[in-house]
């Protein structure tokens, strides 16, 4: 879908991961910006410059990419046919092509991955011990009534 021309945005998560107000919040933000592509990195284990399941396209951006995926051949080279073959192809043969065009929502690695252009997520996570067991982070009376056409009530 990425380099599909009937697409205007692809976003991509991982299929066992559960979708957020945080990630609902943190598209939004870089819809609205004028950078191609999306970066989200929201947890200690997302030390890829791109993870598989976190990140977005816009249309245009890389328009080779089926090319791209098809010319390497990673899936059929024995040392590749292995979790985290995604990663891998992103950062070798997407991250140099797009980072100066990336927004990225990173809170883990304030000093990790120089030179991007990094941005604090608009809900924060929660922090502390059982931070993994919430479904919604807390949210001050703002947050709340900024995305409250989301919840189908009102704060």
């Amino acid at each position: 879908p990425a380099s599909d021309t009937d697409v205007d945005v692809a976003i991509f998560r991982d299929a066992d991961s559960r979708l957020h107000i945080r990630d609902k919040a943190a598209v939004d933000e870089w819809m609205e910006s004028d950078k191609g592509v999306h970066i989200m990195r929201d947890n200690c284990q997302h030390g890829w410059v791109i993870c598989g399941g976190l990140w977005g396209i816009k249309k245009g951006v890389l328009p080779n990419l089926r090319h791209m995926i098809e010319d390497a051949d990673l899936l059929k080279k024995d040392e590749f046919n292995k979790h985290g073959v995604d990663q891998i192809f992103l950062q070798y043969n997407i991250y140099p092509l797009i980072k100066s065009n990336a927004f990225v929502h990173d809170d883990w690695f304030p000093d990790g991955f120089v030179g991007e252009e990094k941005h604090p997520f608009p809900i924060p996570r929660l922090r502390g011990d059982g931070w993994w067991n919430q479904e919604l982070t807390q949210m001050t009376k703002e947050e709340k009534e900024k995305y409250e056409h989301l919840f189908g009530v009102r704060a």
